[in-house]
């Protein structure tokens, strides 16, 4: 056998003891495997190599060309894994996608979709027609090719978050993200209804000015009984027909408002927890509502006069709700609300935990009723704005004494002037200056340093633990509560936070 100039030097070193030897045969044997591996085989081999390869891998035929075996492939038995040298990480045995469990194959099809609160993404489709399902459908549908295994693993996936409209009956697909098909749909669901189980959530563009209404509305009546664990229901439009339907489980539904739909939502849906309503005029109903058992509600609309509004919409929430979103979408017509009025009473919001308040400066007006009305909520405790103008000075003597923390995004008001915004930071960091609520720490994810800087100066002064995070988006987070002690090295005035943590 030949060996190569280094391999011999080495041969000549190890040549004593029995376990040197074997250290040469492993490393010659290694780079015979290597160089098969990388060479491509030209022309004859002699003996020497076909034995070599022999007592590499046993049962393999010769590599030399003029050998009948050479042209024949080699018989692998299905479900046979070939043993192999582990000479070389490639070489070792792979997991591969059917060696993984279930749940892990699952987890790899739940990735391809985009996570959102089911409130969440029902505005983000009430508003744009948007659905993470018309993106992640294609990917899910060429993974679910794969095999049967894989497939009966996606499915449960794919069909979990669903969006259709009526092509079929009328209207027309999307450019941007076109949604599934409910009548093709309904079509597989009647050779295939085991698949209806796997449907939780569906969004669907019913538009009440079609034709063919009374066609649309049977499809609507047939796929609501082929899908009987749907929990949430999101209608572009909302038709009179649905409280005939058996809707009774429904625990989440948006649409667009229309006048006398909350009291009818709330008799035909029993069990309904979580409710969007855009275009929402709260101010239209009369009188009082049906008893309900809502726990998170969305209203998007334009008003007024905001504090008559948010009575209104707290006497909405009765003594259930824990979380509410209010957003004002006023255009050119209504560019921001009227905040100053008379004060108006509250009748409801005692159980709201977590208030939500988009393009709604109350923190800006703090003689005004919404002010007063924020500050007699008795169980608030984690407040979130967003859109909003600068503070007014001791904007923090307005929040309820029960609040845990404040957090701002999406800073300044929609219609905010240009030279107000560069004093919003200005303006929170004199909030925090002279907060007369104890201030346990501020946690910030900021784009530009700079920018942040007054918030830091303030929290330096006051000697209140500042951290900062990584964040998507910019925000600024206020915990309220017992003060967090705040060391500070000496020679150095920033506040270090190395074992101090909100």
């Amino acid at each position: 056998m030949s060996v190569e100039p280094s391999v011999k030097s080495e041969a000549t070193f190890f040549s004593t003891g029995s376990n040197a030897l074997h250290v040469l045969s492993t490393r010659i044997k290694s780079r015979i495997a290597f160089r098969r591996l990388h060479f491509a085989p030209k022309g004859n081999h002699n003996a020497s190599h076909a034995s070599d390869d022999e007592s590499l891998d046993e049962g393999r035929s010769s590599d030399s060309e003029s050998s009948p075996e050479a042209t024949s492939k080699p018989t692998v038995t299905p479900g046979y894994r070939r043993a192999t040298s582990n000479l070389y990480y490639w070489n070792s045995p792979r997991i591969e996608l059917l060696d993984l469990p279930l749940e892990i194959i699952e987890h790899i099809a739940m990735s391809l979709r985009d996570q959102r609160p089911p409130l969440d993404a029902a505005a983000l489709y009430i508003s744009e027609k948007y659905s993470d399902f018309s993106e992640a459908r294609f990917s899910l549908s060429a993974l679910s090719q794969v095999c049967s295994s894989v497939r009966h693993a996606t499915e449960r996936i794919l069909y979990r978050n669903i969006q259709l409209d009526f092509t079929g009956w009328k209207g027309r697909k999307h450019t941007g993200w076109p949604a599934g098909s409910l009548r093709l749909l309904l079509r597989t669901l009647q050779q295939r209804p085991e698949l209806g189980r796997y449907i939780y959530i569906a969004a669907l563009d019913f538009q009440l000015s079609s034709t063919d209404s009374e066609v649309s509305e049977k499809a609507l009546e047939e796929f609501l009984l082929r899908a009987p664990n749907l929990t949430h229901l999101f209608l572009s439009q909302c038709p009179v027909a649905l409280w005939d339907f058996s809707a009774t489980r429904l625990a989440g539904f948006a649409t667009t408002f229309a006048p006398g739909i909350l009291p009818s939502l709330l008799e035909g849906l029993p069990a309904l927890r979580d409710l969007h309503l855009r275009d929402c005029h709260v101010m239209a109903l009369a009188g009082t509502l049906p008893s309900h058992r809502l726990r998170h509600i969305r209203l998007d609309s334009s008003h007024e006069n905001a504090s008559a509004h948010f009575a209104r919409v707290l006497t909405i929430c009765g003594n259930s709700v824990e979380a509410l979103d209010v957003r004002f979408i006023g255009g050119l017509q209504l560019p921001a609300p009227l905040f100053f009025g008379e004060s108006q009473p509250r009748k409801g919001g005692d159980a709201i935990r977590t208030l939500r308040l988009d393009n709604l400066s109350v923190l800006s007006h703090l003689s005004s009723g919404y002010a007063h009305l924020l500050h007699d909520l008795p169980m608030l405790q984690h407040l979130h704005v967003s859109h909003h103008a600068s503070f007014a000075s001791g904007a923090f003597s307005v929040l309820p004494a029960s609040l845990l923390s404040l957090t701002v995004s999406a800073y300044y008001g929609l219609w905010t002037p240009e030279p107000a915004k560069k004093g919003f930071m200005a303006s929170l960091a004199r909030c925090i200056s002279i907060s007369t609520l104890e201030i346990a720490g501020v946690e910030a994810a900021s784009e530009d340093a700079e920018e942040m800087e007054p918030v830091v100066a303030a929290c330096k002064t006051e000697k209140i633990l500042f951290k900062e995070v990584k964040g998507s988006r910019p925000f600024v987070t206020v915990f309220f509560g017992t003060r967090i002690a705040c060391k500070v090295e000496e020679g150095n005035d920033e506040p270090g936070n190395e074992s101090d943590e909100l």
